[in-house]
């Protein structure tokens, strides 16, 4: 191989290594009187990258691989020199280094994304000391301006180019004339507070390009304009000169540019460097938030579950518990902490094989993932036997197999279920991954929790997992767990549980647990519904970005929780008036008011209808069982003994009996003999009429000859007292010689006295036949009722023996049941007759008696219980702590029933009287449970303003000007906290005094009423002065909604008002 071609070789493997190196010179000969070829421009180039060693940095990936390049090119530059000093040809063998054909070197990544996460880390501290130091003043300490030279500087702009630079007042608003939706902020001595440009006299005029109009018209008060940077609420003056005839309101508002609508514009793709940006930036908020900047040990320092936004109603002893709380003893169970659990399998995870760092580890919302894998890996896989009769899913997927390409199966979590608060979550392997992931999931908890007296855990398979619970346990380390003395009780929330058997339906019920109040334990439910959009996104990321992003969300949905408690918003200017919705805790403390109330009503009529000895026998026997949960439960179902036999016995004996009263006495009847044989022919000519509008309208002749026999029968006996029915026909004009049609017999008048025009009662004769027929008419009500109650009580007896013992068995025994139960119908649908038309007798011969606290109206919807029906618990109509049992069950039976049938429906009733009492003590319960919920509240807010206090000057050694922007922080933070809290007092002081609640705090908020009213008052006296002003036209604002609409809104949106700091 020539010279020539040798070094065109070298710089072609040269260009194909992508190596910075100068091509030899092309030479025809070798020796003194060698010409030289002029280079061609390619050559000239490449000679120039390499003399210019900038533009060689620039073309170069790193500084280490140019490095590696230029090592490279001075070894083959070395080997052409030494060749060519030698005189000697150059190698033309294929195995030479400069002949050899060439290879392409892959490229060795140095900057992956793993590694500039992992530069990042030794930057945190100093990141959030910069992120502090804008919290204060920073560079700027003197007190005066620096644009006049003469004013006091208190004011800042966060979007103006200058910075953290301080103006005054006046310099603000001439900086500002045309930057009227710029951010601006307050020092008050403390900390920068958020103020507006309009809070500050900042006033924009329209229509004359900023310039001032001679016939300025104030716009509306509170004028919103939506920017990139947020909502902004203006101070706007329309042109309003006449002679100029100044353009339409809207018209002006389009000369501004300010528009109803935006439009979408194409965006350069930089994903990665903007998801990459998002997390670090999300995670050193949150670490500001959580107080890392004021403490010494910075980032590194966190503790478990330090950054977590923590629930302020739940009780944290050394935080918002009372001194002496251990030592409430009835009341105890007021600081009771309940926890659900849950597991969500839409949460998953790919495995996709990257790496990724882990910024946050046990200090978020997950649990520590190295401690939870080795607890995995150690786990014996124990076989988990299933006892409960219930098929609800978590159970029939207890042992379910991981999908496959997933790392992930799901989420397990652990929240405050009175709050919904989330505490602690984790990964998930196998559907509910056996016992081994929860357990260290909720002992995680349980962790931090220790020091209380009652814990009450709800999980939907409770009934399993409360097995072994102490044995389990006992396998971690000593601080996952909870000491003896900690009374840990499970139950199963209140819809999971109707999937349940009877066992699990009695000993894991919570409306029958004491001190649990109203709690239903499936607001875990609620936590999914605003996680699972994240799916899609969370299950293609890498596993620790994927915990970050949920830790973020989490956090933040804590916060909204936290905020909805009492619908406080912390970031709103103190210029700017503000409607927010209903408090949380303001809202449930007014329906327990009233619940508690009204359940108490119906318990004390409910325990008006049995005899004190049995109500004592049914107490002694309901607080046996609280107190030793062995005890015979007193809300387990009597065992049934009733058979299909013995109904269709009972019904033949009834209707032998109806069969031997249908031969009427022909003789003289008496004037009791008269009405009592009226109210059997009214009940008569109802089965009559029910019998033949059961029939279809073309019935066969067999079917009208029954019919037609039917009525010429009960014809006959209607005409079998006539010298009774002469005592009504001689005060009345009723003509004797009328006869009824006999087609209609069902229908015939029986001119009972009731039936008879009101003037006709003043007749001494049919005064006393009204007299007479309204006791009847009394019994006759009391005795449908009670039929009613009976057969309602059977009818259900007859309905569960046949969903126990006949269900399933085939077409004839299940239509013989139902035949039989309808029979039962009917007979309830005649006794309802018979009291309503006893009742509308009563409504005529006595309107204004007291029988009508006794026997109200009837409506179908009455027709119910003992307890809830089958069909209206499974569509969950009715919560079991609403539930309101029937009117009919509250009337005191008649005395007349044997001594059997009294034991029988006492025993039958039971369970309903121990059900109606615990309705009325969970509500009770409930009623101080959410009173000292507000209390924790507020103690929680006053220890976080101390805390924020304390730990603001901690950091002795950080320099001036970054301790200054700490300690500002602190201030903020403290300040907020005391906002909140006062906000709440009075928020909820108003409500609890209106119910005779004179609470302990009060004392520390004692202008909480007075402030409340008078807030209440001046946003409403604002709102008529701005209808005032705007006339109902405002342009493109939103001040003119009317208070339904904007408190609709705000109930769709309960947290789109919310502001967070940067």
């Amino acid at each position: 191989m020539s010279s020539s071609k040798a070094g065109r070789h070298i710089a072609k493997r040269a260009r194909n290594l992508k190596l910075p190196v100068m091509r030899p010179v092309r030479q025809d000969n070798v020796g003194p009187t060698a010409s030289v070829k002029p280079r061609s421009t390619t050559e000239k180039s490449l000679i120039t990258t390499v003399k210019s060693e900038g533009v060689t940095n620039r073309l170069s990936y790193t500084d280490n691989v140019y490095t590696a390049h230029k090592s490279q090119s001075a070894r083959a530059s070395k080997n052409v020199s030494d060749v060519q000093a030698s005189g000697s040809a150059l190698p033309t063998t294929a195995n030479s280094p400069l002949c050899a054909p060439p290879k392409k070197l892959k490229r060795k990544r140095i900057y992956t994304a793993k590694s500039r996460l992992v530069q990042w880390l030794a930057h945190r501290d100093s990141t959030l000391d910069e992120l502090l130091r804008h919290d204060g003043p920073c560079n700027f300490m003197e007190a005066i301006c620096r644009t006049c030279g003469e004013n006091t500087a208190c004011y800042r702009c966060r979007d103006c180019g200058h910075g953290t630079a301080l103006s005054c007042k006046s310099c603000l608003l001439s900086q500002h004339k045309g930057l009227e939706l710029h951010r601006v902020e307050l020092w008050n001595g403390k900390f920068f507070e958020k103020t507006s440009l309009a809070g500050i006299g900042l006033r924009i005029q329209l229509g004359h390009d900023g310039h001032s109009c001679p016939c300025p018209l104030p716009g509306p008060q509170g004028f919103t304009v939506c920017d990139i940077s947020g909502f902004h609420e203006v101070n706007i003056n329309y042109c309003n000169c006449k002679l100029d005839q100044s353009p339409e309101r809207h018209i002006q508002l389009l000369w501004k540019q300010w528009f109803p609508a935006t439009f979408v514009r194409p965006q350069t793709n930089r994903f990665p460097e903007m998801h990459r940006v998002f997390r670090l930036w999300r995670n050193m908020i949150a670490w500001k938030r959580a107080g890392r900047g004021q403490d010494p040990t910075g980032v590194d320092g966190t503790p478990p579950g330090g950054l977590m936004v923590e629930c302020p109603a739940c009780p944290h002893p050394g935080r918002n518990l009372p001194e002496k709380w251990r030592e409430s003893g009835p009341l105890l169970y007021l600081y009771t902490l309940f926890l659900a659990i849950d597991a969500n399998f839409k949460l998953k995870g790919k495995d996709r094989k990257l790496q990724d760092v882990d910024f946050l580890g046990a200090t978020g919302t997950f649990v520590d993932d190295t401690a939870y894998q080795e607890h995995i890996r150690n786990y014996v896989d124990q076989p988990e036997i299933n006892t409960c009769r219930s098929e609800h899913d978590a159970i029939v997927r207890a042992s379910c197999r991981s999908m496959p390409n997933y790392a992930v199966s799901g989420i397990g979590i652990v929240i405050c279920s009175r709050h919904l608060v989330v505490r602690k979550v984790g990964d998930l392997q196998k559907a509910r991954g056996t016992y081994c992931n929860i357990d260290f999931i909720a002992f995680s908890v349980l962790a931090t929790v220790a020091l209380l007296a009652h814990i009450v855990i709800t999980y939907d398979i409770a009934c399993q997992w409360s097995k072994n619970f102490r044995k389990r346990m006992s396998e971690f380390p000593d601080n996952m767990q909870v000491a003896d003395s900690t009374e840990v009780r499970t139950a199963i929330p209140s819809w999971h549980i109707e999937d349940h058997g009877p066992n699990c339906r009695r000993e894991f019920n919570l409306a029958f647990m004491m001190g649990v109040g109203h709690t239903c334990g499936e607001e875990v439910e609620i936590t999914w519904s605003h996680t699972n959009p994240l799916a899609s996104s969370i299950r293609e990321m890498a596993p620790k970005a994927r915990h970050d992003t949920l830790n973020d969300h989490w956090n933040g949905w804590n916060f909204h929780r936290v905020v909805g408690l009492s619908k406080f918003s912390v970031f709103l200017s103190t210029n700017i008036t503000h409607k927010l919705p209903e408090q949380m805790l303001s809202r449930k403390f007014k329906e327990a008011a009233v619940m508690r109330t009204k359940h108490q009503d119906l318990f004390e009529q409910f325990l008006m209808t049995f005899p004190r000895t049995v109500v004592k026998k049914w107490t002694a026997a309901v607080e046996w069982w609280e107190a030793d949960p062995s005890a015979p439960n007193p809300y387990q179902e009597p065992a049934d003994t009733i058979t299909a036999q013995d109904i269709r016995l009972e019904l033949a004996k009834e209707e032998a009996a109806e069969a031997a009263l249908g031969n009427m006495p022909k003789h003289k009847v008496t004037k009791t003999g008269y009405l009592m044989t009226g109210l059997a022919l009214e009940d008569r000519q109802y089965q009559l009429w029910v019998e033949v509008a059961n029939h279809n309208l073309n019935h066969s002749a067999k079917q009208q000859a029954d019919i037609q026999e039917r009525r010429t029968a009960l014809l006959r006996q209607i005409h079998t007292c006539p010298q009774a029915a002469n005592l009504v026909a001689a005060s009345t004009a009723v003509d004797e010689n009328s006869t009824p049609r006999l087609e209609m017999t069902e229908n015939v008048p029986l001119f009972m006295p009731s039936d008879l025009p009101i003037d006709t009662h003043s007749d001494p004769n049919i005064k006393q036949l009204c007299n007479m027929e309204t006791r009847l008419r009394k019994a006759w009500a009391k005795d449908a009722l009670a039929e009613i109650r009976r057969g309602h009580r059977n009818a259900k007896k007859l309905w569960k023996h046949k969903k126990v013992n006949v269900s399933g068995t085939g077409n004839r025994p299940n239509t013989r049941m139902i035949t039989l139960y309808n029979r039962f119908n009917n007979k309830i649908q005649r006794a309802a007759h018979k009291y309503r038309r006893a009742r509308s007798a009563l409504l005529v011969l006595d309107p204004t008696g007291t029988w009508k606290d006794e026997f109200r109206e009837l409506h179908n919807d009455d027709i119910r219980g003992p307890g809830k029906e089958p069909a209206e618990s499974k569509a969950n109509k009715t919560s079991n702590g609403r539930f309101e049992e029937s009117w009919i069950w509250l009337v005191k039976r008649p005395g007349k029933s044997t001594e059997t049938e009294e034991e029988e429906y006492n025993e039958d009733m039971r369970v309903e009287w121990a059900k109606s009492q615990a309705r009325m003590m969970r509500w009770q319960e409930e009623y101080l449970l959410l009173q000292e919920e507000m209390r924790c509240v507020l103690s929680w807010c006053e220890w976080k303003a101390g805390w924020w206090e304390k730990h603001g000057s901690a950091r002795e050694n950080a320099m001036p000007d970054i301790l200054a922007g700490v300690t500002a922080y602190s201030h903020k933070q403290a300040d907020i906290a005391c906002r909140m809290a006062t906000h709440c007092a009075e928020a909820w002081l108003p409500v609890l005094k209106k119910d005779g609640v004179e609470p302990e705090w009060a004392s520390r908020y004692p202008t909480a009423k007075e402030t409340s009213g008078s807030t209440r008052r001046s946003r409403r006296t604002q709102q008529d002065q701005e209808e005032e002003v705007d006339d109902g036209e405002n342009g493109m604002g939103f001040d003119s909604e009317s208070d339904e609409e904007v408190a609709e809104d705000e109930e769709k949106h309960d947290f789109d008002d919310f502001e967070f700091d940067d």
